[in-house]
């Protein structure tokens, strides 16, 4: 993960937008941060602590969730790493994120 903190880093330090994040989802706004701590969590540790993470086992409030939640929070909450900023994540529907990948010019930056 070293690796993405870095790229991460770079592009917004040259000026770019490194990441285009869209959580909205009308009333169920949120679920599509899921996905990404599924992703954290399952970078970041053994599989049998997802399993015991999605199975309850491992509660919601243990340190390693915490960690995911922080770090995904390091990316989604930074203005300068997410089109339209941190505010443009809860509000930018899901669908309509990854749009930026395809205009011209591109609104962020695949490396």
């Amino acid at each position: 993960m070293e690796e993405l903190i870095a790229l991460t880093e770079q592009m917004a330090a040259d000026g770019n937008t490194p990441w285009c994040i869209g959580l909205g989802s009308g009333g169920a706004t949120g679920w599509p941060a899921t996905d990404w701590m599924e992703d954290v969590m399952l970078r970041s540790h053994p599989p049998f602590v997802y399993d015991n993470w999605v199975s309850n086992e491992l509660k919601f409030n243990d340190p390693k969730v915490f960690d995911a939640m922080d770090f995904f929070g390091s990316f989604a909450l930074n203005d300068s790493y997410v089109d339209g900023g941190a505010a443009a994540v809860a509000t930018t529907d899901f669908r309509d994120s990854p749009k930026g990948l395809f205009t011209s010019p591109a609104k962020v930056y695949d490396a």
